[in-house]
């Protein structure tokens, strides 16, 4: 049965493996733990009973020893009875410990002990029989004493030798341990890292097909709704990537349709300026020409003198505005033909630099020409190319930064198949929430030292129009108070 995929079913499959892995580690310590014990009984069951055995044998010898000497010196008959009674005791113990035989060596010293307890024995019935107190005493020390000590050395031995057996099983038991330990954290560490392994491998894969996710969804925030999502491999994540396509999808129409209304509506409006800048052409001629007739008269007094230069300023204003605008709607309407050409990149720089000498030295520029390959050439109009650096370079001296001295730095570099533009600047900068708005029409976002908006708003529309009929980019970076960088781009030959 085929097991859908699912974040559900890999939960579950991590869980599993987690509690799979934690009950192999449990029983492998178990096992481990087993050993143990059982090497640990194996040392109480073969050593450690036998060397009771022998101590208890030792301390029963050594009462009979003591019962005996007693008897010498009382004639007392229940130190013989008891006497008796420790043999039987002594018997047990022996028995148990040639029952326990586990060491090499090991059962003939208990046959030695068993051996010589006899010959004790009996040396004791032929004891008993001496009535003569001195006589007892020299039988004593003649015969059962050097036995005494024969069994005390078999004692020695035998609890030497298991205690020799126990000392080496510890080292067993305790090799035995130190194996369990190294193997258990050995299998504790693989299982971990298998188990690492597993969560990184289903949790990546579910985050990948998230931050696609993601990453579409803030395309579509930044108005791409072009973005789809491939079917995606886990249920619920499948059904949300259908939701989010059709969410697209509609989203698509709905902008395909703004775009022609906004496009038409564009079309007007650029159709009604040209109109209107067209028509106010001719008056504007009219009314210069008039100012300027006015202005040679003898007869005017100081106040009317100065009208007549305002309306002669306000009229030069004017007639940049229209032709400005006549400029743009015919770029727009791609009514305006470029005359592409191969041109040297620095001739275009210096043709716009030149002019603009004097403009520099009376509001003391500095500006600087960086070192420019002198066989980088663009396909360009010279004239219109020309017109936006000098543009560029104008708009910085109109916005220089009046606490320093105006910095201006030109320079060309080639990257791909394209020729990059740069005008660098340290004036008064542009802040970050107006470096895309800066190329629409008619946005000024800076004001002279009298306070008043300089400018018509439509120079750098003018400048992205003319770079885009060639086929290029134009941008800036920026920082305010810092200063602003204008970049455009033009295919290289």
């Amino acid at each position: 049965m085929k097991i859908k995929s699912s974040i559900k079913n890999k939960i579950l499959i991590l869980l599993g493996t987690m509690f799979f892995l934690f009950v192999i580690n449990n029983l492998w310590a178990i096992v481990n733990l087993r050993k143990l014990d059982n090497s640990i009984n194996a040392i109480m069951k073969s050593n450690y009973n036998s060397i009771v055995a022998v101590q208890d044998m030792s301390l029963i010898l050594e009462r009979q020893d003591s019962l005996q000497l007693s008897y010498i010196f009382t004639k007392n008959k229940d130190y013989i009875k008891k006497f008796y009674e420790n043999k039987e005791y002594f018997y047990e113990n022996l028995k148990i410990e040639e029952n326990n035989i586990t060491e090499k060596g090991e059962r003939e010293l208990a046959r030695k002990i068993s051996e010589n307890y006899k010959i004790y024995n009996e040396k004791f019935e032929k004891f008993l029989n001496v009535k003569d107190e001195d006589k007892m005493q020299n039988f004593y020390f003649s015969e059962i004493f050097c036995i005494f000590e024969e069994l005390k050395k078999n004692f020695r031995d035998l609890i030497e030798l298991n205690q020799s057996s126990m000392l080496n099983k510890k080292e067993m038991a305790a090799e035995i341990s130190k194996q369990a330990v190294i193997s258990i954290i050995i299998l504790v560490s693989a299982t971990t890292v298998i188990w690492l392994m597993l969560s990184s491998y289903i949790v990546n894969g579910i985050f990948a097909q998230f931050r696609e996710l993601i990453e579409k969804m803030e395309k579509i925030s930044k108005g791409d709704y072009s973005q789809r999502i491939n079917p995606l491999n886990d249920r619920e994540l499948k059904k949300l990537a259908e939701t989010f396509n059709k969410m697209s999808e509609e989203l698509n129409s709905y902008k395909i349709i703004n775009i022609k209304k906004l496009k038409k509506a564009d079309e007007m409006k650029s159709e009604f300026v040209a109109t209107v800048s067209h028509e106010f052409k001719t008056p504007l001629t009219s009314i210069g020409m008039a100012v300027s007739m006015l202005g040679e008269s003898s007869n005017l007094n100081k106040d009317q003198k100065e009208c007549i230069n305002i309306i002669k300023e306000e009229n030069e204003r004017l007639n940049v505005l229209v032709k400005d605008l006549l400029d743009l709607s015919r770029i727009e309407s791609g009514k305006t033909v470029m005359n592409i050409k191969e041109n040297y990149v620095s001739e275009i720089i210096k043709n716009a630099v030149n002019p603009l000498k004097k403009l520099f030295e009376s509001e003391n520029v500095c500006c600087e020409i960086k070192e420019i390959d002198l066989n980088y050439k663009v396909n360009a109009d010279y004239n219109r190319i020309t017109w936006v650096m000098t543009n560029l370079l104008t708009n910085a001296v109109k916005y220089k930064n009046d606490l320093r001295k105006l910095k201006i730095e030109i320079n060309a570099v080639k990257q791909d198949e394209k020729i990059i533009f740069s005008v660098k600047d340290n004036g008064i900068g542009i802040e970050k929430e107006f470096h895309e708005k800066i190329f629409n029409k008619f946005i000024r976002v800076s004001v002279d030292e009298r306070g008043k908006v300089t400018g018509t708003g439509l120079g750098l529309s003018i400048c992205k129009g003319i770079i885009d009929a060639h086929e290029g980019k134009i941008w800036v970076e920026s920082e305010k108070g810092i200063g602003s960088t204008f970049y455009f781009e033009l295919k290289a030959v």
